[in-house]
């Protein structure tokens, strides 16, 4: 299974547009019922995150988007 993210944008309380240049990767712990076989990765057009996959990107990374 595959999820993807492209144009991350967000409007701030005066209509400004901000579209973040990183984003930091943040997995559900094993404890709080995460598993160990997801990762989130960028891509061209933007992150795609999937499940049944060896991790590639580690917990607490910093990724830039395209």
């Amino acid at each position: 299974m595959a999820v993807h993210w492209s144009d991350a944008a967000a409007i701030d309380d005066d209509g400004t547009e901000r579209r973040p240049k990183s984003v930091t990767v943040n997995y559900q712990s094993m404890a709080d019922g995460g598993c160990s076989n997801t990762s989130s990765d960028v891509d061209p057009t933007g992150i795609t995150q999937r499940t049944t996959v060896p991790r590639t990107t580690p917990q607490g990374s910093v990724v830039r988007l395209p």
